[in-house]
């Protein structure tokens, strides 16, 4: 027989149940604590990390199947200049039109496709207000959630773009200055051998000239005694046949023409060769690759070089006008730099009066005071129109016509004035009057200046 079952007295069960629905709610508690702390780290972490993805200076933006845009950071909203909320829903076509214009949505369709736009580059970027700024991208998609997520990364290049620039324009010169260096020391070389025959034939000339007055004065006597021996013979006889023998030789010899002609054309022959000696001296002093620091020059001089070296190129476009400060000091300058200069602007002028009916004018000053020297080098041709005036010293821009000009020399006069030597340079042009570059120097170098040479 078996025992009765016991029964719990009412007050211990109630106790006991009472005890677990404490526990239940302890432990809900807990868990509701441990969920809360669990949310407030992700909160914190994915704060976080969008202040870490808005300090990127990269522009991110997310894109759906139909290319446009669903999320951006802060960088974006800075780059393109729209606000998020601009920006969101705007089709990705917007902002690279050159990679995601017209039917954007079909490059979108697969990962491959993806792949094969990651990369190409951008060229070009276009902000809100329309301005275009260089740019590269990268392209890839992931999947979130069972959403398909395509993410467009864009790089402002445009700094890397200038330095490109600022690389290829020293290269461009480093390779103009070795030309320049080999020209110069072949110049030297020509001008030399040219200088020694010069010498030789000027010389010669000049002796022929002095020995020209002496026959002259020789011939004069031998004149007189003709005349002499005429009036003293008679009749016919050896005489009288000498005599007549001299007239027929001097009528022959048209002597009184050449008595009149040949010092006139032995003085022409000296002033050419006394030319041929100034240009090949211009030569030497021109091409000369001299100090690369800066020492004091002859500024007069230098302007005066540039002309001889440079005048095939203005001498049938323009008649020269040259008024040179004669009280003006040494300039302390790069000579060589300085004549580049020179020679870039004249023949800048003569460039510009080339085709004309007559000649125009080239007109070249000098003119000292105040600590420095101002140079005018203007010309009569037709002028540069005001919309690119701006433009004129920007490297690569040029007017000429293709294989006329690289855009280089006017940038490379302003970096040899203003950058430099501290100079200043600018013009005053007008269309159909003509052109006037001033440029300004001092004549001591000053110490940013020297800074900038160094």
């Amino acid at each position: 027989m078996t025992d009765p079952p016991t029964v719990e007295p009412l007050h211990r069960r109630i106790e006991r149940e009472r005890r677990a629905r404490q526990e239940a709610e302890r432990l809900l508690d807990l868990k509701a604590q441990e969920l809360f702390e669990s949310n407030q780290q992700l909160r914190a972490s994915s704060g976080e990390l969008q202040a870490i993805i808005d300090a990127i200076t990269l522009s991110i933006v997310t894109i759906d199947d139909d290319a446009l845009i669903q999320t951006c950071n802060a960088s974006a909203t800075r780059m393109f200049g729209y606000t998020p909320d601009e920006l969101i829903g705007r089709p990705i076509g917007d902002l690279l039109p050159k990679v995601f214009g017209g039917d954007a949505k079909s490059a979108l369709l697969s990962s491959d496709q993806l792949a094969a736009l990651d990369g190409i580059p951008a060229e070009i970027a276009l902000r809100r207000d329309g301005g275009a700024f260089p740019a590269d991208f990268s392209i890839s998609d992931t999947e979130v959630n069972g959403r398909r997520i395509i993410i467009v990364v864009v790089r402002d290049i445009t700094a890397r773009v200038e330095r490109e620039q600022e690389r290829r324009q020293l290269e461009t010169r480093l390779i103009n200055a070795q030309k320049l260096e080999s020209l110069g020391t072949l110049a030297a070389g020509i001008a030399h051998e040219i200088n020694t025959p010069s010498q030789y034939i000027g010389d010669n000339l000049r002796f022929v000239i002095e020995s020209f007055a002496d026959l002259e004065s020789v011939l004069r006597h031998y004149a007189a005694l003709h005349e002499a021996a005429r009036q003293s013979a008679g009749g016919s006889g050896p005489l009288e046949a000498a005599l007549a023998g001299i007239d027929r030789a001097v009528a022959e010899a048209d002597l009184d023409y050449l008595m009149e002609e040949l010092p006139k054309a032995m003085s022409q022959s000296l002033e050419g060769v006394q030319q041929i000696a100034s240009i090949v001296q211009a030569m030497k002093e021109f091409s000369h690759p001299g100090s690369k620091t800066r020492e004091p020059i002859d500024f007069n001089r230098a302007v005066e070089n540039a002309l001889a070296v440079s005048r095939n190129s203005w001498k049938h476009a323009a008649e020269l006008e040259l008024a040179l400060d004669q009280s003006l000091g040494p300039v302390t300058c790069v000579a060589a730099e300085i004549n580049q200069v020179l020679l870039n602007l004249i023949v800048n002028a003569a460039q510009a009066m080339e085709g004309g009916e007559s000649l125009g004018r080239l007109s070249v000053s000098t003119q000292g005071g105040d600590g420095v020297v101002e140079l005018r080098i203007a010309d009569s041709g037709h002028g540069i129109p005001d919309e690119i005036q701006e433009r004129i010293f920007d490297p690569f821009f040029t007017t000429k016509e293709v294989g006329k000009g690289t855009g280089q020399g006017l940038a490379i006069v302003r970096d040899i004035v203003v950058s430099k030597h501290g100079g200043e340079i600018s013009l005053d042009s007008r269309a159909g009057a003509g052109t006037c570059f001033t440029v300004v120097l001092p004549l001591a170098a000053s110490g940013d200046a020297l800074e900038a040479v160094a």
